[in-house]
């Protein structure tokens, strides 16, 4: 008998089915979130730590959660990390160093709708097998399709980040 798979609400990805732990207020399945977290091991593996991890902003934007303040942070911050990164060149570190300041003072940032439209990229798509070089590869591919299915909003997130480099 084969393994059941299950699509992810959010990225549209398909995954064996799992009643495993999800995420507090991310969106996904289980079997995403599974597989979101087999991706950590393996960057780690690779010498791709934390502050380096592409992947986890295109994760976040990808699986937006329910509207909600929490939901909404997330979504914008991830996106700026995304905006910083794959239209201003910014290294992923340095976003991330920013996204404290870009937080600073719990602004009030709105819940901004999903894409409607299917990601060309998602997690399933990437090789976990490969070397550093190829899976960070595919890593931006996969951020750069992300970034894309979130073009209804770039106009405000460019905007957020206008404001955050002006301190």
């Amino acid at each position: 008998m084969g393994r059941r798979f299950v699509r992810c609400p959010d990225c549209g990805g398909e995954f064996p089915d799992s009643d495993g732990p999800t995420h507090a207020y991310v969106g996904g399945s289980a079997g995403c979130w599974a597989a979101f977290g087999a991706l950590g091991a393996r960057e780690l593996e690779l010498g791709i730590l934390g502050p380096d991890r592409l992947s986890v902003h295109a994760y976040m934007v990808q699986h937006p959660g329910e509207p909600g303040r929490r939901q909404a942070q997330s979504v914008g911050v991830h996106l700026m990390v995304l905006g910083a990164v794959l239209e201003r060149g910014m290294p992923v570190a340095a976003a991330v160093a920013a996204m404290p300041a870009w937080l600073a003072g719990r602004p009030d940032v709105p819940w901004l709708a999903p894409p409607s439209e299917a990601y060309a990229a998602t997690i399933e798509t990437l090789p976990l097998t490969a070397d550093r070089p190829a899976l960070e590869a595919a890593v931006r591919l996969w951020a750069e399709a992300v970034w894309r299915g979130w073009s209804a909003h770039h106009a405000t997130v460019r905007r957020w980040l206008d404001r955050g480099a002006r301190g």
